[in-house]
């Protein structure tokens, strides 16, 4: 399934002047969110995310009342247009972005409740760093009549570095292991974060023989800074091409985030043809079976703090104690865990990390090179 592209960035490229944050046009400018959303259509995406990415209340600052009605208005514009469509169904994804505050939980359960209110059958939550503060809210999502009593779909999609790990440290292989055994997750996704060809790197590296649907939504590349502004350089034929490439690793749905235009989605029609519906039946049939043999849900791992310590530089100059950790280097070519490690140690306030070169006198990975990579 051809997902569509990035609703934000194309909309800023096409209205510059449009002032306030780019949900507000849900109600300021409902006739331009529905003429963004026709181009993908026109251009062959089957689904549309809605333009709520950033609707939240500590993000927006404009009430409960306001976001919900910024929430309501972005779904009724896509799936108007949806429903309009002569050609075959098209589906309508609500667009969760994450929330930065410390209630990010209770967020997350408003906004999902307010779209299921409004008649939502796909639930999205999209560009995540983490998943604590998601799973516990989808035993209570999937309690809902939506889609014949079986409650939303739901897809929870991740944004990794290059190296293939979030923000907050977790690998896209701890991704993947973890949500296989979570019944509430219906497809797994990658978005943001980095470009066709890096994401390729990580996801081949990957077991993606999973009893879950999977999706994927690069950017377009990596952006430059120009009048205060993100923007992207024009590369079709080189995302296309990578993008087709991440599909045949057995991907389901597929489309582009920040920086992709309803040219992409056009390009990417004509390079991929709908996915096999043998492919669909194959794999609804693996998650059905592996659904009835299921273990119990991985355990998840705690929040890691938000708060960095101060730059190295001025706590030595304000005689401040100084903590530092050691980390010794892989026995083997598998720097998984110590990568993640790093990162939360880093979230932790730690400010150095020092590697040992060849600890208790057995061969490892070479410090200097680990120590770059962490860098």
């Amino acid at each position: 399934m051809l997902c569509d592209g990035s609703f934000g960035t194309y909309f800023e490229s096409k209205h510059p002047d449009f002032g306030g944050a780019v949900e507000c046009a849900n109600l300021e400018g409902a006739g331009l969110v529905r003429a963004v959303h026709a181009e993908y259509l026109e251009s062959g995406a089957r689904m549309l995310r809605t333009n709520t990415f950033g609707a939240n209340e500590p993000a927006l600052r404009c009430g409960r009342e306001g976001v919900n009605g910024i929430l309501r208005a972005g779904y009724a514009a896509a799936r108007a247009l949806a429903d309009e469509r002569p050609d075959g169904p098209v589906f309508v994804a609500t667009s969760i972005g994450p929330v930065f505050s410390d209630g990010a939980d209770l967020e997350y359960r408003l906004i999902a409740r307010e779209f299921l209110d409004a008649g939502a059958e796909v639930v999205l939550f999209e560009t995540l760093s983490e998943y604590d503060a998601v799973l516990p809210l989808l035993k209570e999502l999937k309690a809902t009549g939506a889609r014949g009593g079986r409650g939303p779909f739901v897809i929870l999609s991740f944004c990794v570095n290059r190296y293939g790990y979030t923000d907050t440290g977790i690998s896209a292989k701890r991704i993947v292991q973890t949500l296989s055994d979570v019944d509430e997750v219906d497809c797994i996704g990658f978005n943001c974060g980095t470009g066709p060809l890096h994401l390729y790197r990580v996801l081949s590296a990957l077991d993606l023989a999973v009893p879950k649907f999977l999706m994927v939504l690069p950017n377009a590349g990596y952006p430059e800074i120009a009048n205060n502004r993100f923007s992207y350089q024009q590369n079709i034929p080189y995302f296309t091409e990578w993008v087709a490439r991440i599909r045949e690793l057995g991907v389901n749905i597929i489309g582009g985030c920040c920086g992709t235009t309803p040219q992409y989605t056009r390009m990417l029609r004509e390079k991929i043809p709908e996915s096999p519906v043998a492919r669909a039946k194959k794999r609804r049939a693996a998650a059905t079976a592996s659904q009835s043999n299921s273990a119990p849900a991985a355990q998840t791992r705690g929040p890691a703090s938000p708060s960095p310590s101060p730059v190295f530089g001025e706590k030595l100059r304000a005689r401040q104690k100084i903590l530092a950790v050691e980390l010794d280097p892989p026995l083997n070519a598998n720097y998984t865990k110590l990568m993640e490690d790093a990162i939360r140690l880093k979230n932790q306030g730690v400010d150095i990390l020092t590697f040992a070169d060849s600890p208790t006198g057995r061969a490892r990975a070479d410090s200097f090179l680990i120590a770059s990579k962490v860098v």
